[in-house]
């Protein structure tokens, strides 16, 4: 059919030659647009099997760090020893592979009992966030309230809602 078609062109006038090549062009540009040669017509590929998935901790992660944090807990208990009461929760984070520990901590304090919650990474010991409220002060904004996201600037928080959602966002711990 090509051949015939081929010799049905030879046999027309130059400027009917013309007519066909502007048709064709056309038709080409067209049929690019609508099927798959487009790379507007593309669709991403759909996910496979082997996608990565959020990490999650394994049971093994989560007790070691739960291990770890029980440790660095009662080991530095010397620096909360002013205190009358104090507890600990902790978290491992699989996407950055780190435990976080948070020690709850009350004590007195000048100027009244004082609560304070302390976030540290659980295996470098590095501080990441701290709150001091003055317990017979609730309205009052906390003595100090800062959190360390890995990586980022420190944050300065003027409440005890904005620290427990920032320790929520970047570490994983609840509000106790």
């Amino acid at each position: 059919m090509l051949r015939v078609l081929t010799q049905e062109n030879e046999r027309k006038q130059p400027e009917d030659h013309r007519e066909e090549e502007t048709v064709i062009k056309h038709l080409a540009i067209l049929i690019c647009f609508i099927s798959p040669c487009s790379a507007l017509a593309q669709k991403p590929a759909p996910p496979t099997a082997n996608a990565q998935e959020p990490r999650q901790a394994t049971l093994a992660q989560q007790k070691m760090c739960a291990d770890q944090a029980r440790k660095f807990f009662n080991e530095d208990k010397e620096q909360f020893k002013d205190n009358n009461y104090a507890e600990y929760t902790s978290h491992y984070d699989a996407k950055v592979n780190a435990c976080y520990v948070m020690i709850h901590r009350f004590g007195d304090r000048v100027g009244g009992d004082s609560l304070g919650f302390d976030v540290f990474d659980a295996f470098e010991g590095v501080e990441r966030g701290r709150l001091v409220n003055v317990k017979d002060h609730p309205l009052r904004p906390p003595l100090v309230c800062a959190v360390q996201p890995v990586g980022k600037e420190n944050v300065v928080c003027h409440s005890s809602d904005e620290f427990f959602d920032l320790v929520k966002k970047h570490f994983g711990l609840e509000r106790p």
